[in-house]
């Protein structure tokens, strides 16, 4: 019950400043938004850290520096080189946590997708085309590769 009584505390309190920031915004109340900017990821991580049993330090390392980019790119001449620098790391971070989620994917696998697909092409070109390949009259529109001089491949259409 306590629990929930937190996170009810904290979604309340993110709503909150996100009202505010919003109203700061439409309203051109800039003082209102600047100020109300930092507290949307503050809010944020506290929802977090409020509702899961285990944190990620990954996920609450990346919130961290979110918040340090926006706090940075708030004073935009001066500092703005290091709050796309925050902002780099946080998204290099998100991606590690992305890729997290991602199952594992086996190279054989894909080289048995790989041959499938092209036993495919080359089915569908075969009932397609029929005798023209085999007079090479093929329709301009299908590109290949041809191997040319000096052992270069060359892109040119067939």
């Amino acid at each position: 019950m306590r629990k929930q009584t937190n996170i009810t505390i904290a979604s309340i309190f993110f709503l909150t400043v996100v009202v505010l920031h919003l109203y700061g915004l439409f309203f051109t109340h800039s003082a209102l938004a600047f100020y109300t900017k930092p507290f949307l990821m503050i809010s944020l991580v506290t929802i977090y850290l409020t509702s899961t049993k285990s944190p990620s330090f990954w996920y609450v390392s990346a919130l961290f520096f979110s918040f340090w980019g926006d706090v940075l790119l708030l004073f935009k001449a001066s500092l703005f080189v290091y709050g796309l620098g925050s902002f780099l790391l946080a998204h290099v971070l998100f991606i590690k946590i992305t890729v997290g989620f991602i199952p594992k994917f086996s190279p054989k696998k894909v080289l048995i997708s790989l041959k499938q697909v092209n036993v495919c092409f080359l089915l569908k070109n075969h009932l397609l085309l029929g005798n023209q390949i085999r007079h090479k009259q093929f329709p301009r529109h299908q590109c290949g590769l041809k191997v040319g001089r000096n052992s270069k491949a060359k892109h040119q259409f067939l």
